[in-house]
């Protein structure tokens, strides 16, 4: 089969089946081997700050000079965005100089290895019938194993307890759980408690736990389970975020993702990297060393020259990360546009508190695309407050909450709203209603947020329009205030 082929046949396998990701993924990887075996390997869970805390740490791993496989989903334009292998530009060439700050880069899966690996994956015999999703994970096993990565992060999917990625036979390095609040709440639960409870299902005896902020009913099921098991842990309060940057000479400032809940996600990935590099995972002398593998004791000023050398890794990867969809800023027709991925009530209320900060005494006006099994309500009680107008659009996707509904819902709360038919039209609407706005003395930034699956629309959209249409590196100015 040709990679499109592979590609279209996994992407139209079902979402869900008659038997847990963990069973599936069990028994997929027990047919393969066990590709995870050996890999060290760091787990993330939570309801929001999952992706962005992985590749903040997958970005300061790799400005340390090793190399990093990220499993993540969903994707946005591409199948392949889901696993990538991240390093710097020196260590691919096996020149790795810690003296300097290096270039991260980011490559995918290639099109042939997902051909090759999706080949051997879709004809294992399995006795469970696979989802997209077990696909996907298995084969971000197989081509870390064989692209050697010294650190393999896993984002799960959903949960945690039934989750795939929990199937990986090996014990994690680190388990961070970032965030807990409603989501999924058929699958996971109605109550913080009852989702708290599945996420720390990736706990295990060995691990050692991360919890971001959270309420104080979740954190207590967490905090229970790694007593249980005798798993240390440290929590990220939204007090003591901005402390873990100060210990390290560090300000928010340093990290190049906006937002200002990123705050927390990049206190997590800090975290994390301390911890690995008080395991003994450093660079030392310009070379790759781990002490916690058996090298030799080292001196006081190797010592000091590692803590220097972490240091300046941790704000090379800060300065370098990248994590698209998240409060990215595009332009069209000239205009820049704020685009992130929230979905559900956690991030709303999280884009919303970016919003007053960014945008003080203003209102914007939103582009909304999202999914009828998401708690919608909560949402536009969240965001309306801010809102000048709405232009809604129906997400490509058989979950999609229609627009013409949506739009009834915004007006029957008071809002102005208007139904696009596609993306296109969404934002040349929005465009317009931004320009009348302003030629009425009122400046009104524009905002679309939404599904995953909405903002892969609309960046596929850009990225196939005409030249002057095109999403570029949008610089943050005041007459786009």
């Amino acid at each position: 089969m040709t990679y499109q082929e592979i590609v279209d046949k996994i992407e139209k396998m079902r979402r869900f089946g008659r038997a847990t990701g963990y069973q599936v993924s069990r028994e997929m990887l027990d047919r393969l081997s066990h590709p995870e075996e050996g890999q060290r390997v760091i787990h993330i869970a939570g309801t929001n700050g999952k992706g962005s805390t992985a590749a903040i740490l997958a970005y300061i791993l790799a400005a340390q000079g090793f190399r990093v496989g990220l499993f993540s989903s969903p994707h946005l334009l591409r199948f392949n965005e889901r696993i990538r292998i991240l390093e710097t530009e020196e260590n691919r060439r096996g020149a790795f100089d810690a003296a300097t700050a290096p270039r991260v880069i980011t490559r995918q899966i290639s099109d042939d290895a997902v051909r090759r690996l999706g080949e051997k994956i879709l004809e294992l015999p399995m006795e469970l019938p696979p989802t997209m999703f077990d696909i996907c994970f298995c084969m971000g096993l197989c081509y870390f194993r064989e692209e050697v990565c010294d650190f393999v992060i896993l984002e799960t999917g959903l949960g945690g307890k039934y989750d795939s990625t929990r199937a990986s036979s090996v014990v994690p390095l680190i388990s961070i759980i970032t965030s807990i609040g409603l989501d999924h709440t058929a699958i996971l639960g109605n109550r913080p408690e009852e989702i708290a409870e599945n996420k720390a299902g990736i706990l295990r005896s060995g691990t050692r736990c991360i919890l971001g902020p959270m309420e104080e009913a979740a954190s207590r099921v967490i905090i229970r389970r790694c007593r249980q098991e005798g798993i240390p842990f440290w929590q990220v309060t939204k007090s003591r975020a901005k402390d873990i940057f100060l210990a390290r000479g560090l300000k928010r400032e340093d990290l190049a993702l906006e937002g200002h809940y990123q705050l927390y996600n990049g206190a997590c990935a800090i975290l994390a990297a301390e911890i690995l590099h008080e395991m003994g995972v450093t660079c030392q002398k310009g070379r790759k060393t781990d002490r916690a593998r058996g090298s030799a004791t080292t001196a006081p000023d190797s010592v000091r020259e590692e803590n220097q050398a972490f240091c300046r890794a941790l704000r090379s990867g800060l300065a370098q990360v990248s994590w698209p969809g998240r409060m990215e800023r595009v332009s069209y027709r000239g205009r820049q546009i704020l685009i992130d991925g929230a979905h559900n009530p956690q991030g709303v209320d999280a884009l919303a508190k970016s919003l007053r900060g960014f945008y003080p005494d203003t209102t914007c006006v939103f582009i909304i695309g999202i999914l009828a099994d998401k708690e919608y309500d909560l949402m536009l009680e969240e965001i309306l407050p801010l809102a000048a107008e709405v232009v809604t659009v129906t997400v490509d996707s058989d979950r999609a909450l229609q627009a013409e509904r949506l739009a009834a819902l915004i007006r029957g709360r008071g809002g102005c709203a208007h139904r696009a038919g596609s993306v296109s039209e969404a934002l040349e609407l929005a465009a317009d209603i931004c320009k009348r706005r302003e030629g009425q003395g009122i400046r009104s930034p524009l905002v679309l947020f939404g599904s995953l699956y909405f903002v892969g629309q609309v960046k596929a959209f850009l990225a196939d329009s005409p030249e002057e249409f095109r999403p570029e590196a949008a610089q943050k100015r005041e007459s786009d205030i």
